[in-house]
């Protein structure tokens, strides 16, 4: 969620359109803010991957660090 603000700017609404309630999420509820364009594709995919719903799918740290040295 950290990485979504930073990248995203300025406070704004939940990344996720379903906001009521977090057990609802889906990863197709992912809402990118339009200035994501912006920045480059392995940051964008950085932040999807990290703020994926499952757990099991979600990537890691040690992941999105070796993704940002490519």
């Amino acid at each position: 969620m950290l990485l979504h603000r930073v990248l995203a700017g300025p406070p704004g609404a939940d990344p996720f359109s379903s906001g009521d309630d977090p057990r609802r999420f889906t990863d197709a509820d992912y809402q990118a803010p339009p200035n994501f364009g912006g920045y480059s594709a392995v940051l964008r995919e950085i932040a999807h991957g990290l703020l994926r719903v499952d757990p099991a799918a979600r990537m890691d740290v040690s992941e999105a660090l070796e993704r940002l040295r490519t």
